[in-house]
């Protein structure tokens, strides 16, 4: 059964909304579509000369997909893997970082960054995809307009707004003892205050033994609209309990591909979310937007190694506040669209490890500030230029204590840096159907608090990595159909990363974080929607990168967990009036394993992953069997190498996902 509290959650969000007044039978209002995450602000239009793919609510939808991972995976050139198949554990990269995309891939929620200050990744499985309206998809850095982290792209999952008198609830059964609940309720009042609350369980034994997972992901935004002007505050709360069945060799796969590495490691966490922001218009031409955010989150883990299980406290928290000014400048009989703001990043992060035989203590506190400017000019009917910049400040402090059999060490590390980016670019609309641009910009990325801390003995504290980025590419559009051919090039100096082959801490070669020397990523993506009929829509991406080292004792090499080759077809078929299939065929190419710096082991095979979706819809009712892995591909999504030699992580087979919904309006 699912846990007591979701259903006190789901009570609670049910209770939140229609207490006020009883639900009536009202069409939702509908919201014109908009794209946020090319100036930062709400525009009907993309002008700037960027490439953002928008996977929409009606696509989320089609596909039956239960966590944003599943969404994310093969769109947008966006190179995905997951450890154990549930997006509890799922990376995400673009443009060829390999397993350092969770640092050079920026991650927001309605503009909130969910990266972190140390080399943990986003937590994607923390964003309950009910509550999803969109995700935006920037495909290229931004360093100027987003800053730290923005090296590779921008993924922008935009939620869902407050619409009026509208509950949704959802029910899923599956595979691997997998069941799920969803609550989704929204109003909006005549005197203008809406409020709209979401709650999503799902509780599963997933394919692995020893990895079962318990989450529950609450939400309860209310906001004011008056003449334009609006005020919100918005508190979301994750709670994950998840077993780690851990990495397997060979053998043992062989032996048994769900077995698990131990039946005690395990990872709990707990994260609350707080916004308060707000919109204010100065005059007709300009407004001002403004968004106070904080963020806590709590992990409690134990991890065995050798036989040793060791306690793991981690504690992570991060105010963040973002004015900025939006506005109108007269060109001519134009208008520039400008964007002025500050970015202010507070963050306290402390880690207490413990084993019988050492202890690891970290406490660090990180500031970050930046001021940034774009300008977005008409030049004529048809072309659009846009230029922007950044400053950026970071003071990272770090206390580190440590003792490995009785050998004690410690730190204090204060390294403070500064960044400035830039970018230009123009668009050239050649007509209603077909619009060229190019672009330059140049990125950054600080390093983080604990690659600081584990950098090899008697080093000084790693540089900032910084880069240029080039791309130009050509869309074009009609009736429905699109495509787009986007050619980009990405040299980095400093490049942050793990050596395995390097010096470490304590005077050994067991490696550490290093600056690498030069690397370079160049790349082609080309992506499409044809429909062949009004009732069948295919959709197509196909993307080349080749990430590899210029100089250094690794050139002419790849970078490790990069695939040269990924590929997306997918089908949307509305076959008879209550009936839709969707149908999708991901392909991943091989992968040097993480930490084959040298690409001398075998690589990750090559996988096409095909999942479909058959949805029936009919009055308020919904129903949907979702199968993944169709084919019943055995495979692993993620392989590095280890001291003791080669390890996987074996993703789930063939599995499938009964879900009804109804809706009250």
């Amino acid at each position: 059964m699912l846990p007591a509290r979701l259903s006190a959650a789901v009570l609670t969000a049910l209770v939140s909304v229609s207490s006020t007044q009883a639900l009536a039978a009202e069409e939702p209002t509908t919201v014109p579509p908009v794209v946020v995450s090319a100036t930062r602000s709400a525009q009907s239009e993309v002008t700037t000369p960027a490439s953002i793919t928008v996977i929409t609510r009606e696509e989320i939808l089609a596909s039956g997909a239960t966590q944003v991972a599943e969404v994310l995976r093969g769109q947008g050139a966006v190179q995905l893997y997951d450890f154990y198949g549930d997006g509890s554990r799922a990376t995400v990269g673009l443009r060829g970082f390999g397993v350092t995309g969770v640092s050079n891939t920026l991650v927001l929620v309605d503009g909130r960054r969910l990266n972190n200050t140390d080399i943990a990744g986003p937590d994607l499985a923390s964003i309950a995809l009910g509550d999803v309206e969109r995700i935006e998809i920037v495909q290229g850095s931004a360093g100027a307009l987003y800053g730290d982290q923005a090296v590779g792209g921008v993924i922008n999952i935009i939620t869902r707004g407050i619409t009026e008198r509208r509950v949704e609830v959802e029910g899923t059964l599956g595979e691997d003892s997998t069941q799920g609940l969803r609550v989704y309720a929204s109003d909006r009042f005549a005197n203008g205050v809406g409020v709209k609350a979401t709650v999503e369980g799902r509780e599963t034994d997933n394919y692995r033994d020893h990895n079962e997972l318990q989450s529950v992901h609450a939400s309860l935004l209310g906001d004011i609209e008056h003449d334009g002007e609006r005020l919100f505050a918005e508190l979301r709360y994750s709670d994950e309990e998840l077993e780690l069945a851990g990495e397997l060799t060979p053998i043992q796969i062989a032996q048994d591909r769900r077995q698990a590495k131990n039946q005690t490691d395990f990872n709990d966490s707990q994260t609350w979310v707080t916004r308060l922001g707000g919109s204010q218009r100065l005059g007709d031409a300009w407004q001002i937007e403004a968004e106070l955010g904080y963020r806590d989150a709590e992990v409690e883990a134990l991890l065995e190694f050798f036989g040793d299980p060791n306690t793991l406290l981690q504690d992570r928290e991060h105010w963040t506040f973002t004015p900025r000014l939006v506005g109108t400048l007269p060109v001519g009989n134009d208008e520039a669209l400008v964007t002025l703001g500050i970015d202010y990043d507070d963050i306290d992060y402390n880690l207490d490890s413990r084993g019988s035989f050492s202890t690891f203590l970290q406490d660090a506190d990180q500031q970050m500030w930046a001021v940034y400017g774009q300008t977005v000019i008409p030049l004529g009917a048809r072309w659009t230029a846009t230029v922007g910049a950044r400053y950026a400040e970071v003071d990272n402090a770090l206390d580190e204590f440590s003792e490995f059999f009785g050998s004690v060490t410690t730190q204090d590390i204060d390294v403070e840096d500064d960044a400035t980016a830039f970018e230009a670019g123009l668009a050239f609309q050649a007509s209603p159907e077909w619009r060229v641009f190019a672009r330059i910009d140049t990125p950054f990325r600080f390093a983080k608090v604990d690659e600081n801390a584990y950098r090899p003995q008697g080093s000084a504290p790693l540089d900032t990595q910084t880069g240029e980025s080039w791309e130009g590419g050509v869309e074009w559009s009609r009736d429905g159909a699109s495509l787009k051919a986007l050619a980009y090039r990405l040299d980095l100096e400093d490049e942050l990363g793990y050596d395995p082959s390097s010096l470490d801490p304590f005077g050994f070669f067991s490696g550490a974080n290093v600056n690498f020397d030069d690397t370079r990523r160049d790349g082609l993506t080309i992506e499409g929607a044809l429909p062949i009929t009004r009732d069948l829509l295919l959709r197509g991406q196909l993307s080349f990168v080749d990430a590899s080292f210029r100089e250094g004792p690794y050139q002419g090499n790849d970078v490790p967990m990069v695939a040269e080759r990924t590929a997306r077809l997918a089908l949307d078929y509305a076959f008879a009036p209550a009936w839709a299939l969707f149908g999708e065929a991901v392909y991943l190419g091989e992968r040097h394993l993480d930490g084959d710096f040298d690409n001398v082991r075998p690589r990750l095979d090559s996988v096409t992953l095909v999942n479909a979706n058959l949805r029936y819809l009919r009055g308020p009712w919904t129903a949907e069997l979702r199968v993944t892995n169709l084919t019943d591909r055995e495979y692993s999504d993620y392989g590095a190498v280890s001291f003791a030699g080669d390890i996987f992580y074996p993703a789930p087979e063939q599995r499938w996902f009964l879900t009804v919904g109804y809706q009250f309006n």
